[in-house]
C-alpha cells in the first residue's frame, strides 16, 4: 500500500494543521487516527514524520530565499 486515499489524507492533514505548534500526536492519538483512517499505527507515524520533514524543509527554503526586490 503506497498511496493514501483522499479521506485518509483529509483526516491526517486536519489533525496536523490543527496541531501546527506541536505536530507530534500522542500514542493514543496515533491509535485513534489509525482507526479512523484504517491504517496501521506505523503508517500514521511515518506520515507525520514525513509531513514534519516537508514543513521543515519548506520553512528553511523560505528563510534562505533572497528577499524580493
Amino acid at each position: 500500500m503506497g498511496k493514501y486515499e483522499a479521506s485518509q489524507l483529509y483526516v491526517l492533514s486536519n489533525f496536523f494543521v490543527g496541531h501546527l505548534t506541536h505536530p507530534y500526536p500522542t500514542r493514543e492519538e496515533v491509535k485513534d487516527l489509525g482507526e479512523k483512517c484504517a491504517l496501521p499505527t506505523k503508517r500514521v507515524d511515518v506520515w507525520f514524520g514525513n509531513r514534519r520533514k516537508r514543513l521543515r524543509r519548506r520553512t528553511l527554503n523560505l528563510l534562505e530565499s533572497p528577499p524580493a526586490a
